[in-house]
């Protein structure tokens, strides 16, 4: 997956070593920025100054040198974050060639919708080896699942958390979650009456989670029926059209429009009952 967000420089490291000033001068002529020297040891937030960051790489008592790597602070730590790591399985599927091919821009909002889109069709699978999404089995295994450990079970939920994570968003704008919980995703989140279209103020918007109680789900249920990426919202006379990118309907990863009418969220399998509202734009500061 390529990484283009504003601020990135090209981390170079040099052992501090005999002999090596000489290169090194020739480095930053070639690279018209000076390197800077740090010594010790170092965790990634306690080591930086002005716009210059830099982080201890080597796990040895000798000392390294460290280009910018990013322009603050604040962007190193987002080095931190937790990566998604990649069954064999999945790694040779035309869904993670289609993952690899987004190009992350650092508003998350439109990564996190790039990366749900890559795993349209993606189908699962009866077993822990079914994880490459060509799979149209009926046992809820799926690379989403396995990436949160609970392969075997209903996952919508992961499959939003995944797409987090693949999109870099820090869980502290949007958690993981095994569940269509609306707590659990630790972010702001309003009910369909809180919404312009209940009666309320608040817009959704695309990037948002969408969270259902189907027919014989409580609304009030701790534990809702589903989750879903929202895509796109927009009315066409009294429908409200939320165009989502689900994981685990009938199986698969799609894209679909659900119609609302009426100021209760009713769709035709049940009710919309929350948006979750990360609050994408406070991470991209």
């Amino acid at each position: 997956m390529d990484d283009k967000r504003n601020g990135k420089r090209t981390a170079i490291v040099f052992p501090e070593t005999a002999g090596f000033f000489p290169f090194l001068f020739a480095v930053v002529l070639c690279l018209g920025t000076p390197l800077k020297a740090y010594a010790g040891s170092a965790s990634l937030d306690d080591v930086y100054s002005g716009d210059w960051a830099y982080h201890r790489i080597a796990e040895n008592s000798g000392s390294v040198l460290v280009q910018s790597v990013w322009k603050n602070a604040e962007q190193i730590l987002d080095e931190a974050l937790p990566k998604v790591d990649f069954s064999a399985e999945y790694a040779s599927s035309p869904y993670y060639q289609a993952l690899q091919e987004v190009v992350l821009t650092g508003n998350y909002r439109q990564d996190m919708i790039a990366v749900a889109a890559s795993q349209i069709g993606y189908g699962e699978g009866d077993q822990e080896n079914d994880l490459d999404g060509s799979y149209h089995g009926k046992k809820n295994y799926t690379e989403y699942g396995r990436y949160l450990g609970s392969n075997g079970t209903p996952w919508c939920s992961e499959f939003a958390s995944w797409c987090a994570r693949a999109a870099r968003i820090p869980a502290s704008i949007l958690n993981n979650s095994k569940s269509a919980n609306v707590t659990n995703f630790g972010a702001p989140y309003y009910s369909w009456s809180q919404t312009i279209y209940g009666g309320g103020s608040y817009t959704p918007r695309a990037g948002d989670i969408a969270l259902f109680a189907w027919h014989g789900t409580l609304t009030s249920a701790k534990n809702l029926s589903h989750t879903a990426i929202i895509y796109d919202v927009k009315t066409s006379g009294s429908k409200i059209i939320i165009t989502v990118i689900e994981g685990n309907f009938n199986g698969v990863v799609r894209k679909h429009d659900y119609i609302a009418e009426g100021s209760d969220g009713d769709v035709e399998k049940g009710y919309l009952v929350y948006f979750i509202a990360p609050d994408y734009e406070a991470g991209e500061k």
